[in-house]
């Protein structure tokens, strides 16, 4: 073969490669480009799927009972906004932003115009209450969309710690879970914090166990001091079920404070609760309690504990009733009893 046709051959086959490596190298471009498409669009559909509703707080009220030495304005917006950001659909809306608004408007400015301006999707005016150791967060909300209507939502906690010195409450924890169930309730969300435990729940007062003596009473250590043995009784029904996310359980010293709102002194852990008493729970919109009695029936101890509902101030409806009879004479078993009791008669309830 000749020197020319041998680099014509080489040239024809370089030709070639050339041709398919351009060809290579375009359709990897047009490839990476189509990735880069089909990410953006997804990036595109990921944040419009992850847009917050955007939530304005008009005002805040701190009202009956609050200790506004140890509770502010600010802890509700606080607890608010740390409510609204472990939903990831609502985000409240920063102080800073509304008083740009203020200085747009010169302070000429409603709550609706805010509103708009900051593409809120709701306004809240959100109250706080304290009864005794109980808190009531209530929250009404005007959905834009719908703006001649007004939705409220309640919620309750109960608070658990107090300062060493002063016995002071310390509200930020049970103002946070307060607005957090109010806030679901106002949205229509009861499941909106469940990853918190956090739930919508109903108040519960634990009422008192009724000691029924028999002929072989004084074999029974529980009949022996009735007013301590009924208070051990319905402080363990107390600290059993205010461990349930499922009911806010008043406490015993909030019970008697509400009752003594209504010249109702001296309410004793072991009669059952007077008319007069539910219809106090039931003015505050209380309107489920636990009662019970303890009887000796044939040498056995029957121990009984009803869940009930006030309906109306002389309604009362049986929700739910346990009983169990024991052999057992020694208090401290006898409480250990009325606890899975307790948890029987709850869990029972919130099934159905």
């Amino acid at each position: 073969m000749n020197r020319t046709k041998y680099l014509k051959i080489i040239s024809f086959f370089t030709i070639i490669f050339f041709i398919f490596a351009a060809t290579s190298n375009l359709d990897a471009k047009i490839k990476k480009v189509k990735k880069t498409t089909a990410k953006q669009k997804d990036t595109l559909v990921q944040k419009k799927e992850i847009q917050k509703k955007r939530i304005y707080l008009a005002k805040s009220i701190l009202s009956y009972g609050i200790d506004t030495n140890f509770c502010s304005e600010y802890k509700i917006e606080a607890a608010l906004n740390l409510a609204t950001l472990v939903t990831k659909e609502y985000e409240l809306i920063s102080q800073e932003e509304i008083d740009s608004i203020a200085v747009k408007y010169n302070n000429q400015y409603s709550a609706f115009k805010i509103a708009e301006e900051l593409n809120a999707s709701s306004i809240l005016v959100i109250k706080l209450e304290q009864l005794r150791n109980l808190l009531r967060a209530e929250i009404s909300r005007i959905d834009l969309n719908k703006p001649d209507s007004v939705i409220v939502g309640e919620g309750y906690a109960m608070l658990h710690y107090f300062t060493d010195d002063e016995n002071k409450a310390i509200y930020d924890p049970t103002v946070l879970a307060a607005i957090q169930r109010a806030f679901a309730t106002a949205f229509n969300d009861s499941t909106l914090f469940s990853k918190q435990n956090i739930l919508p729940a109903p108040l519960l007062v634990i009422c008192g166990t009724e000691l029924k003596k028999g002929s072989n009473a004084d074999d029974w250590d529980i009949f022996h001091d009735e007013l301590i043995k009924s208070y051990e009784i319905t402080e363990t029904i107390f600290e059993t079920i205010s461990k349930s996310n499922k009911w806010i359980t008043v406490d015993i010293d909030t019970r008697d404070y509400l009752y003594s709102l209504f010249k109702l002194y001296g309410v004793e852990n072991n009669i059952a609760p007077t008319i007069n008493e539910l219809d106090a729970l039931y003015r505050f919109g209380i309107k489920h309690y636990i009662t019970g009695t303890i009887k000796e029936v044939n040498n056995k101890l029957e121990i009984s504990l009803l869940l009930n509902e006030v309906k109306e101030r002389t309604n009362i409806v049986q929700k739910k009733k346990i009983t169990k009879t024991t052999t057992e004479k020694n208090t401290k078993n006898i409480l250990e009893i009325i606890k899975k009791m307790s948890v029987e008669l709850i869990e029972e309830t919130t099934k159905k």
